[in-house]
């Protein structure tokens, strides 16, 4: 079980707990100078003054918000290519991203969230030319970090795609 940072409004502090990565609840607690006691959430919903029992229910969804995960890529493309690079895309199921220009050394940093499963791909031009080359397959609603790294035409592998995925 992992706990969360809470907040509190009018003398209720409501803390989100994350019992398994899939599973979120709040835990509310009520605390006063002379009492400070966790209630089941009808006990403790009639123990409150009809003020105090608007902000919790609220403020609940935020709380439970708090605790659910988005599953994000993070990506950075990186020229090592030796050319500056225009018109660089990165293709993933159900969408795309990308920069109009990679300096030599530069490095561009995107977060994306695959919409459906399905294969990636990077699009850029060099030199007049278009290239593209096939990446990783991505899983809808799985985050992770993934590295596209751009080489010199001479080099056995042109682009490197390191790709992690989160596990659930």
């Amino acid at each position: 079980m992992q706990e969360h940072n809470g907040f509190k409004v009018a003398g209720v502090k409501i803390l989100p707990v994350v019992l398994r990565q899939s599973t979120a609840v709040a835990v509310i607690r009520i605390e006063s100078q002379h009492v400070s006691r966790n209630l089941g959430a009808l006990s403790m919903m009639s123990a409150m003054t009809p003020c105090r029992r608007l902000a919790v229910i609220a403020l609940l969804p935020l709380a439970l918000s708090a605790c659910t995960r988005q599953r994000y890529i993070e990506t950075t493309i990186r020229n090592e290519s030796g050319g500056e690079l225009r018109t660089v895309e990165v293709d993933y199921p159900g969408g795309s991203f990308g920069t109009t220009r990679l300096s030599v050394g530069q490095t561009f940093r995107y977060r994306f969230k695959p919409l459906h499963t399905g294969a990636s791909k990077l699009l850029y031009v060099e030199n007049g030319k278009e290239y593209s080359f096939n990446g990783p397959d991505l899983k809808e609603a799985v985050g992770g970090v993934m590295s596209i790294e751009i080489r010199p035409a001479n080099t056995p592998q042109r682009v490197m795609w390191i790709y992690t995925a989160e596990v659930k």
